[in-house]
Formats: structure tokens, sequence, C-alpha cells
């Protein structure tokens, strides 16, 4: 195992959810996905949100059962973090693996992550088993300009097929805490994870700031010149 603590960051939403609030998510997809996607994304609590540190404590205690210490793994988290996560971290007993914030300005929160090794995305879950996920997050552009590996819980989605395509992502089943205990080994066990990882810069130029508003750009003159 490498002797450097890997130190993964994460800036953002993340939603506190109860064991049966858990339970409840798993076994209640709604067959009328419309009507449960509406609700997901109309509700300003974020404990209907299914991007939620639940999964990653659980896998963070397996790891700790396993003998990973804080000193070769250590979670930053700051943002809108929802309390639950802090009382389900003191109730796993791994509160020393992580560090938990509210907001940050946007030069330290940029400090922070340029300094991260690994960087964290939970994503929200599909509505229903039989639909994927619609939901890209704004900052995957940011953390695919980064060039870091991505720890990315998630399902198949137009957001997994971008992480996966990029050569950045570690792809973990969003609510399987042994799939990510198992992920999250395997770059402890790695000197420097990035080093390892076969990197589409193609794909990445793509998806830069600078290209996205060059293309919206073109958009608006092909409207222009069609009118």
């Amino acid at each position: 195992m490498a002797t450097k603590r890997l130190h993964v960051c994460y800036a953002g939403t993340l939603a506190g959810a109860t064991e049966s609030e858990v339970l409840s998510m798993a076994l209640g997809r709604s067959s009328n996905w419309l009507k449960k996607l509406f609700w997901t994304y109309s509700n300003d609590s974020v404990n209907f949100s299914t991007r939620t540190g639940y999964y990653l404590i659980k896998a963070v205690r397996i790891l700790k059962d396993k003998g990973v210490t804080p000193d070769q793994l250590y979670f930053s988290l700051w943002g809108n973090i929802s309390p639950i996560n802090s009382d389900q971290i003191l109730q796993e007993g791994v509160e020393a693996f992580f560090q938990v914030d509210g907001y940050l300005s946007k030069d330290e929160s940029l400090k922070r992550l340029e300094k991260a090794d690994v960087l964290f995305l939970p994503q929200e879950m599909s509505a229903t088993k039989e639909h994927r996920s619609l939901f890209i997050p704004g900052k995957l552009y940011e953390y695919l300009n980064a060039r870091k590996p991505i720890l990315s819980l998630s399902e198949p989605s137009d957001c997994q097929d971008i992480i996966r395509e990029s050569g950045l992502g570690i792809i973990c089943s969003p609510n399987d805490p042994q799939d990510i205990a198992d992920k999250i080994l395997l770059l402890l066990n790695k000197t420097n994870p990035i080093e390892s990882m076969n990197i589409n810069e193609a794909l990445i130029e793509s998806y830069s700031f600078k290209n996205k508003a060059k293309r919206i750009a073109e958009i608006f003159n092909e409207v222009l010149e069609n009118d």
C-alpha cells in the first residue's frame, strides 16, 4: 500500500439519508418515472436527493475494519452538506477520516480541489430502474479540467459515459459500500493513481469551458444566419 495519504475532495451538495430512507429509495422507484423525476428535482429539501454520503461513509467503515488508517485516507467535504452525514460519520466511528465544512469562497474551494489526489462525485440515481439518469452535474466539467482521478458513485448514465470515456473515472456502484471500499483500496495501493490512467485529452478538451463557449457562439451564429 502506498505510504502517501490519499486525499479525496468534494465540493457541492451532499444529502443526508437515514437507514429507512435509503431502503425506501432502493425499493420505491416509481413506475411513473416522469412524476418521480419531477418530484426529485422540484423539491427544495436535500433529504429527497439520492446524492447522499450514506454509502461512502459505510465504505470508509469497511476500510477502517480492514486496517486502513486516517494517515492513509482522508476526505474533505464542503458546501451544502447535510448534518445527517456528520451524525453518520460519528455513528460509524470514522470521524478521523473526514473533514466536513460549509460553503467556502470560490478561490478557497479551487485551492482545496487543486491539492486533492482524487475528486469525489456522487450522482443522482434514476427515478426508475428502467431509465438512465438525466442529471449531469455542472462540476463534472470542472473536474475534467482538473485532470484528476474521479471517484464516481453512479449508475449507467450520460454523465457516467463521459467520465468513463475521459479515462479519469473510477466507477462505483452508488449503493454498494463494499464496491466503493474495493475501488478506494485499489487507489490506496497505487503510489500515484493518475499515472496509471489512460487520459483522453481530446475528449477532455472538447468539454473545456473555452470550447463549450465557442460551440454556443457557433450555434447562435447558425441561428442568426438561418433567420
